[in-house]
């Protein structure tokens, strides 16, 4: 791979080749650049496959994955790449360890198989048999379901059993397992061998302990990583896995082996670990280091390790005065009669992951310590991030700065902390709190910088301070869950200084769940929990850091990981016999494989297709659709980008707002289209010289628009004044264009919050009211709308699709100007772009850069694709390519370009050189392409007999939707629908699959083929295995001129 002038937050022009035969560690400060480097490559990558895609189609599916690195178009020889992060997963909590892989699925399907129904019903998001009280989801309003015990399924389904050594065990038995019990069961239970491996990774990813009703976004950083990383290492091949710190949550030992388990595994794929950690580092074969410091002082690549020396602070290890007393805690694996906690001191709960820790601290003495110790405060820090924040959260708002601030000029809130302390009173609040971060070693951060996007530690720091200035003058215990997650050794020498001189005030005792060695080796006292165990454990000692080190055994395996990606290359055609079933398997591995482990929203929408193996394969059908309406020329190839990346001297910062790819930039009212669905307004209006309450629109239009409640108008319209001065509430006539422009379209730089209602809303135009609004109406002025109907240029952004009026200049010309002239009149800047005179061989130069391609005809359409393909620089990528045949003269030569680190496989027959389109139309003009094939058989009215049929005997299961409803596990998807597999998505019964039409079987018409249906005929021969229920448009190339065929012979 090579990385040329990569610019992204503090890396500037940063250039690295990197062999794909090597496991990668990356490492260096905190804030020093390695997460920003992997999450570019790794985003790239998935961008130049997503954006092959119709506009359409990666729009709704894979939005988050769309904003642009202007440089990262630099990369070249990039592999299939996946940066497995906590951020990946769900946090719906219907998701859980067994919806998020395949294995509960599979046993749902179990179940199906024995009791003749669909697997859909043993699902806990189905209302067959869920519970009624929480519909499912094991709780309501955050607290465990009482109907349920939290087991998301009503008793009617205990009932439906299988049986297993002897054991007759339900769904929910199945639900509440782990993994080193379903791995115990996986033979008898028939499980396939991609599952069983799975379920073997996850024991040798050291989380074999999680049950598959464990909720996904519960997990701690290190087990979404490592179940991630089992799920990727059972079913990716030939692609780069980025892991993002896998040490979290695993001592000393569970490590190493988990590292030994991660060598023998790896081998068809390459491994690059984001670590602190020396043995990971050390476990691979090449290291890449990050620095020489953390933000604007890092952003390179360095020879030598950054990390400084361990500093070390006088322990205590003197008997406390004072002990927290906790009685009686009993909690999943714990029984204990009591612990003593001693008061201010540092005390490190250690142990296996699964032990108990956590169990301990948050079910244990976090849920009793209130009412214990009343004039006392629990403080428990970094979690529960994601009830403390919103997506919009900053550290500036989550310290409670942001007013604070706002008095001070010219403050930049994008530039790190360090830089913009001295512009603070040092009597500030905020003063106290940044120069607490700084202090911590965070000064790297800015006050814009999103709290999501923190490390674990680094958020820990960041919530520690915001309560250190509260009240510490009673007694406190603050708990903190390994707050050593992302933080390299800089700032955890500085982490552990600042937590030592706290501990100087005798109120504040603190408690950290960890297994970094350097917090273990200056906690004052270790509650050592030792290896996971089935066994109830019912007492802790309390040792004292000496006598915990004493009883320590080294470890000193030396592990060196190996793994690389393999180079593809050469034209593979495949004979015409072969096309159809190849073409599909390859869209299940692009669909089913890759697209579906990139977004939820992808689960949903491809949920019917299906590969065990996750393999850097795209499968494209040229004469499918390739671009969907409103794709513009300068969206392919990157075109706008790479105008844009011309800039000269531009900040980061600035460049961002003109990324057309991010939905957050385009206009609101066209939504990035350009253009809006409008009408002829004069003819609905009643007396242009009156104002919209009081006969401005026809009386029925009025009628309507009450719909929508008038006070909501009337609310928008005061707060837009407000805002800009325009008068909504005038008089039409005497309006000014920019008011006539606000009240037909709408209001978009801002919403405006309602305080009665508690929401925020937009003004949309007066338009889309009144078209939403008179859907429903049956007046005629209904009618009188839509003969008027038409598509105009966007009155908000005059078609530039910007949601904002900044300028970007390239050689003195703005952006906008640029993007809608022709070609031939930028030529003095796009002569520098590497696509262009390709774009002329296919479109000319007078072509205009906003021209819609999907308008194109198909060959130039075709043609174009394939230059995307050809300039998103894959390797080691299989590139399946259907009905390229008819445009072989222009793509051989690109192919073969293609074909040099990738491998082509051709989907084509050989003889057939024109496009379906054309043959449907010239060869099949004399036949109605939308009937059925048995109507070419003197067959009639088939297809409404089976409609009947349906009617008469629905399918018991779907009632004859031929689809079953499922609540949302997806994240942002409420409901969605399943083929019903019962009945093979035809939504009729088994009675009535076997009733009679014209002589065969319903079964016969709907899954039968013509040799089914034709007897004794020996012209059919070479027809005799198309499905007589198809119809004539939907029948492959071959299929229709062998058909066509058989017709000139008839």
């Amino acid at each position: 791979m090579k990385i040329n002038n990569l610019i992204a937050n503090n890396i500037i022009n940063l250039n690295k080749n990197i062999d794909f035969d090597k496991s990668i560690s990356i490492s260096g400060l905190s804030g020093s650049g390695k997460t920003t480097f992997c999450k570019v490559v790794s985003d790239e990558s998935l961008k130049r496959i997503v954006t092959l895609l119709p506009k359409v189609e990666y729009r709704f599916l894979f939005s988050e994955f769309l904003k642009t690195n202007f440089s990262a178009q630099n990369i070249t020889n990039i592999p299939l790449t996946f940066f497995l992060e906590k951020t990946s997963t769900s946090s719906n909590v219907r998701s859980t360890v067994g919806t998020y892989t395949p294995i509960f699925k599979t046993i749902r399907s179990l179940f199906a198989k024995k009791y003749k129904c669909p697997s859909e019903f043993f699902s806990f998001n189905n209302s067959k048999f869920w519970c009624k009280k929480c519909k499912g989801r094991g709780y309501n309003a955050m607290v465990e379901c009482k109907e349920c015990n939290s087991e998301r399924y009503s008793d009617e389904i205990k009932k439906y059993t299988i049986t297993c050594h002897d054991k007759e065990y339900n769904i929910i038995d199945f639900n509440k397992m782990n993994i080193f019990k379903l791995i115990e069961l996986s033979d008898e239970l028939g499980f396939n061998k991609s599952i069983k491996k799975m379920l073997d990774n996850m024991i040798k990813l050291n989380i074999g302990y999680l049950s598959l009703d464990r909720i996904v976004s519960t997990l701690s950083g290190g087990e979404t990583t490592r179940l991630l990383l089992s799920e990727f290492i059972t079913y990716s091949v030939n692609s780069l896995i980025i892991a993002d710190e896998l040490s979290i949550g695993l001592d000393e030992d569970s490590l190493y082996n988990m590292l030994e388990q991660i060598g023998d595994l790896s081998n068809n794929n390459q491994l690059w670990l984001i670590d602190h950690n020396n043995i990971v580092i050390n476990s691979t074969q090449e290291k890449i280091y990050f620095g020489p410091k953390s933000g604007k002082y890092g952003g390179k690549i360095v020879d030598e390790s950054p990390r400084p020396k361990e500093e070390f602070f006088e322990i205590n290890e003197s008997e406390a005065k004072d002990y927290y007393v906790f009685s009686d805690l009993e909690k999943r694996n714990l029984k204990i009669k009591e612990l003593k906690i001693p008061e201010n001191r540092l005390i490190s709960i250690v142990g296996e992951s699964g032990c108990g820790k956590s169990t301990l601290v948050n079910d244990c003495i976090s849920s009793v310590f209130n009412k214990l110790y009343k004039n006392a405060k629990l403080i428990l820090i970094g979690q529960n991030r994601n009830q403390s924040i919103t997506s919009k959260s900053t550290i500036e708002t989550f310290l409670d700065i942001k007013n604070n601030l706002s008095k001070i000029k010219d403050l930049n809130k994008n530039a790190p902390i360090e830089d913009i302390i001295n512009m603070i009173d040092t009597n500030e609040k905020a003063y106290k709190y940044l120069s607490s971060l700084i202090d911590l070693g965070l000064g790297y951060l800015n006050l814009n910088r999103k709290i999501q996007t923190l490390s674990t530690g680094e958020f820990q720091c960041v919530h520690l301070i915001s309560e250190l200035f509260i009240d510490l003058n009673k007694k406190t215990l603050f708990i903190f869950d390994e707050p050593s997650k992302g933080l390299s050794q800089n700032i955890l020498n500085k982490f552990m200084k600042y937590i030592h001189n706290i501990l100087n005030n005798k109120n504040i005792t603190v408690i950290m769940i960890e297994h970094n060695s350097y917090i273990i080796k200056l906690s004052d006292f270790i509650i050592d929990f030792g290896k996971r165990t089935d066994n109830i454990i019912s007492h802790l000692n309390i040792l004292s850091n000496s006598k915990y080190h004493d009883n320590k055994k080294k470890n000193n395996k030396n592990i060196m990981i190996k793994s690389s990606i393999s180079n593809k290359s050469g034209i593979e055609y495949l004979k015409d016999e072969e096309v159809e079933d190849y073409f599909k398997k390859s869209e299940n591995i692009f669909k089913g494989g890759i697209l579906k482990n990139i977004s939820q929203t992808a689960r949903w929408i491809y949920g019917d297709y299906f590969s065990d193996e996750v393999i850097p394969e795209i499968a494209i059908d040229f004469e499918s659709q390739l671009y969907s309406k409103n794709t513009f020329l300068y969206e392919t190839l990157g075109i706008v980008n790479r105008i844009i990346s011309l800039g000269d001297n531009v900040l980061i910062d600035d460049i961002d707002i003109f990324d057309y790819y991010n939905e957050e930039n385009l206009c609101k009212c066209c939504r990035g289209n350009s253009v809006i669905d409008s009408f002829n307004i004069n003819n609905i209006i009643k007396n242009k010289d009156s104002n919209l309450w009081n006969d401005l629109f026809e009386d029925d239009i009025m009628k309507a628009l009450k719909n929508y409640n008038f006070q909501k108008i009337k609310f928008l319209f005061k707060e837009i004044k407000k805002d800009s001065k325009l008068d909504l509430n005038k008089d039409f006539s005497k309006m000014n264009p920019d008011e006539i422009n606000t009240f037909l379209y709408g209001y978009w730089k801002t919403d405006f919050y309602d305080s009665d209602k508690k929401t925020r809303r937009y003004w949309k135009g007066i338009i889309f009211l009144i078209k939403k609004y008179m859907k429903q109406s049956k007046s005629k002025l209904k009618e009188i709308i839509n003969s008027s109907k038409e598509e105009i240029i966007c009155p908000i952004c005059n078609g530039s699709i910007l949601g904002h009026n900044n300028k970007f200049y390239i050689k003195n010309k703005d952006i906008r100007d640029i993007l809608s002239s022709s070609i031939s009149e930028n030529m003095n800047i796009l002569s520098d772009i590497e696509p262009i005179n390709s774009v002329i061989d296919i479109l000319g130069k007078d072509i205009k850069l906003n021209y819609d391609v999907s308008n194109l005809p198909q060959d130039k359409q075709a043609k174009l694709k394939l230059l995307e393909i050809y300039y998103s620089s894959f390797y080691g990528f299989y590139i399946v390519l259907k009905n390229i045949n008819p445009f072989k003269d222009y793509a051989k030569k690109i192919i073969e370009n293609i074909a040099i680190n990738n491998k082509v496989i051709i989907c084509d027959y050989k003889n057939i050189n024109d496009t379906k389109e054309n043959i449907l139309n010239n060869d099949f003009s004399n036949y109605k392409i939308n009937s059925f094939v048995y109507e070419l058989f003197g067959f009639k009215k088939i297809s409404t007999e089976i409609n009947k049929i349906i009617k008469s005997y629905p399918c018991e299961h779907c009632n004859g939707k031929k689809l079953i409803r499922e609540e949302g596990v997806f994240e942002g998807i409420d409901a969605y629908e399943v083929p019903c597999d019962i009945c093979g998505e035809t939504g009729i019964s088994e009675k009535g699959l076997k009733q009679i039409i014209d002589g065969y079987s319903v079964d016969t018409w709907i899954n039968g083929t013509i040799s089914d249906v034709i007897k004794n005929n020996i012209n059919i021969k070479d027809i005799k295995d198309i499905k007589i229920y198809s119809k004539i448009k939907d029948l492959n190339k071959k299929e229709l001129m062998n058909l066509l065929n058989y017709l000139k012979e008839k």
